[in-house]
Parts: C-alpha cells; sequence; structure tokens
C-alpha cells in the first residue's frame, strides 16, 4: 500500500509541474512524448479490448469496463488533487459534446476489433493525421504548411498499402475457412 501512495505522489507532483505547460511550439518533445505513451496505451486498450470479446464478453461491457476503470482511477488520483475544480467547466456543452463522441469511437473501434486484425484497425486508425490536418485548418485556425501535407499524404500511402495487405490476408483466410 505504501508503493500505491508513492506512485499517487509522484504523479500528483508530475502533474502539478506540467499543469501550468501551455500547448507552444518549443515544447515539440514534451508533445511528442505524450502522443508515443499514448500510443503505446491505446496499444494496450485495443489488444485488451480484442482479447475480452473474442473471450465472449459484450462490446458494451468492454466498454464499461473502460470507462469505469478510467472514472476510479481518476477519483483516486485527481479529486485529491485538485476538489472541486475537477468538476469545473466553462464550457460544458463543448465537453459532453467530445464525451459523446469519444464514447461512441469507443463503442465503434471495439465492435470493429472484433470483426478485424488490429493491424488493419491500427492502419485505420494511422489515417486519422489526413482528417486531423485537414480539420485544423477551419476549426482551429492553425496553419498547415506544404511539408506536413506531403508528410501526411505520403504517410496515407502507407496506410493503404498496409489496408491492402491486411485486407487481402483477411479475404485469403476466410475464403479458406468456407472451403
Amino acid at each position: 500500500m505504501e508503493i500505491l501512495g508513492q506512485g499517487l505522489s509522484l504523479f500528483q507532483r508530475a502533474l502539478a509541474s506540467i499543469r501550468g505547460i501551455k500547448p507552444k511550439e518549443d515544447r515539440r518533445l514534451l508533445g511528442i512524448s505524450m502522443v508515443v505513451l499514448s500510443l503505446i496505451c491505446f496499444t494496450g486498450i485495443d489488444s485488451s479490448a480484442k482479447w475480452l470479446i473474442i473471450d465472449g464478453m459484450d462490446v458494451s461491457q468492454v466498454v464499461f469496463l473502460r470507462y469505469g476503470v478510467h472514472l476510479v482511477i481518476l477519483l483516486v488520483l485527481l479529486l485529491p488533487l485538485l476538489g472541486k475544480e475537477l468538476f469545473a467547466t466553462k464550457r460544458l456543452g463543448q465537453e459532453i459534446t467530445r464525451g459523446f463522441m469519444l464514447f461512441i469511437s469507443t463503442v465503434f473501434n471495439f465492435v470493429a476489433v472484433g470483426y478485424l486484425p488490429l493491424t488493419v484497425t491500427s492502419a485505420i486508425f494511422f489515417s486519422l493525421p489526413l482528417v486531423l490536418c485537414a480539420l485544423s485548418v477551419p476549426l482551429l485556425g492553425e496553419h498547415v504548411g506544404l511539408k506536413r501535407w506531403i508528410a501526411v499524404l505520403v504517410g496515407f500511402v502507407g496506410v493503404l498499402i498496409v489496408l491492402a495487405s491486411g485486407l487481402y490476408i483477411w479475404e485469403r483466410e476466410r475464403k479458406r475457412a468456407n472451403n
């Protein structure tokens, strides 16, 4: 139990130290590190969701587990640190909309991992930068230069290559199973 307390303390200190950091261009390394860590976590989430679904658990139960565990972890870690401030918001409508979209995307993703190999669902997920770049201009007013567009398009070609080979293998296995 003491180790858990030390972990909580470390997490709370880390959170407090980055709370004041503003999203600036000169903090790219921090941003890249956070994205890499989140991708590692998403891999674990998708892999465990697929395992649970293949094992017979209903998608709704897997989604409930994901968000139920998240809620408990957030309350245990952040409520002592932030108190009532944890629930304060100036944009309730936007947060509810974002939460609803996250919930729906999780449901669709977990249904998809029940039908498709993780490599295929991951490749589809990696087409997200194309959508984000396209929407970041009108929604956020960000500037996306030509070099970034080229990088995103090259990455999207890679996604298409993985999808084509993954879907070919998936179709071949389906035909083999029907014979």
